[in-house]
């Protein structure tokens, strides 16, 4: 994750709303008030307290008008490399699929394989890379939600 989904943010909110937001998280999180509320559970504690680190390390990262600038160039960067180029675009419909591994597969022109699994597409992996090359391929599907019976 990165600072803003641990902020619960939108990376284009206004730097001032952040900080509200961040404040408002580690006082919510704070050990001492952890205390003050009556919770005593060492798991709640140690929960908590990884939450409050987690908190406190996001807004390391975009703490000042500079860092964040300095942050978001980081995610666009990062972003980019990620996705790197896409070669092709391959509907799902026309991979092969694996049943015992849940894996749908596809032939790369090198003779390596584009693997997709069921969890990464429901974890919205659509980018994927040959085993052999570093050719990459977009998979294009739709999500279906399961409609609940009344």
């Amino acid at each position: 994750m990165n600072s803003y989904e641990i902020l619960d943010v939108d990376p284009n909110t206004d730097f001032e709303i952040i900080k509200k937001t961040y404040q408002k998280l580690i006082l919510k999180y704070h050990p001492d008030k952890l205390q003050q509320n009556g919770i005593t559970s060492k798991i709640e504690i140690e929960k908590n307290k990884k939450k409050f680190q987690e908190i406190q390390k996001a807004w390391d990262n975009i703490s000042s008008v500079e860092k964040k600038l300095q942050y978001d160039k980081e995610l666009l960067a990062k972003s980019f490399k990620q996705e790197g180029v896409i070669n092709e675009e391959i509907d799902l419909d026309d991979m092969e699929y694996d049943e015992d591994e849940e894996t749908y597969f596809s032939e790369c022109r090198c003779g390596g394989i584009y693997k997709i699994t069921v969890d990464d597409l429901e974890n919205n992996v659509n980018v994927i890379s040959c085993d052999i090359c570093s050719l990459k391929i977009k998979v294009l599907y739709e999500v279906i939600e399961d409609e609940e019976e009344d």
